[in-house]
């Protein structure tokens, strides 16, 4: 492998690392009631008929959606669901309700967090197993007025040690 591809598949692995609040929190979730942390589309948006037969893409738990580069062009095409969606990686928001073609290139894929998210994201980039809470960003995306979200940060025993919730008011954002 070259340089290149080294410090692609370093960026990703770091990534991982730290959204693993999020992914541990979607692993106990699956473990207490059998929902995947990878679940199809159809599985978040059963109205949606765009997602029925939609198998080029999956939720990674309940708010982020994946869509793999499957092409050595680097295209990606994409449908997001009803919504408002933020690119994970460049911040850049989008509408859902239709597809999208776009070109990415090996540092960047289509992932992209849903509307009225509170994404706990960890501190460590050297390490998947360490206690999630210490240091944790948390990031909140599209909040609409008057609508309450929460995430709930487990232990390594699946504990929920750490829960946040998010309000936007007419004043702005209300954490508790």
């Amino acid at each position: 492998f070259d340089e290149e591809a080294v410090e692609v598949c370093r960026e990703f692995t770091e990534l991982k690392l730290k959204l693993m609040p999020y992914i541990y929190e979607a692993a106990v979730e699956a473990h207490k009631t059998g929902i995947p942390v990878m679940r199809p589309m159809v599985a978040e948006f059963q109205d949606d008929p765009a997602v029925q037969y939609l198998d080029g893409q999956y939720m990674l738990g309940k708010s982020i959606l994946v869509s793999p580069i499957l092409n050595e062009e680097g295209w990606g095409e994409y449908y997001l669901p009803k919504g408002r969606w933020t690119h994970l990686l460049s911040g850049e928001e989008k509408s859902g309700g239709r597809w999208y073609k776009e070109y990415y290139d090996f540092h960047s894929l289509p992932v992209f967090v849903a509307e009225n998210t509170v994404l706990p994201v960890g501190s460590s980039k050297n390490r998947p197993d360490y206690h999630f809470p210490d240091h944790v960003q948390i990031r909140i995306y599209a909040l609409p007025a008057e609508k309450g979200v929460e995430c709930e940060i487990p232990d390594d025993s699946g504990r929920t040690v750490l829960g946040i919730k998010a309000k936007r008011t007419e004043t702005g954002v209300e954490l508790y």
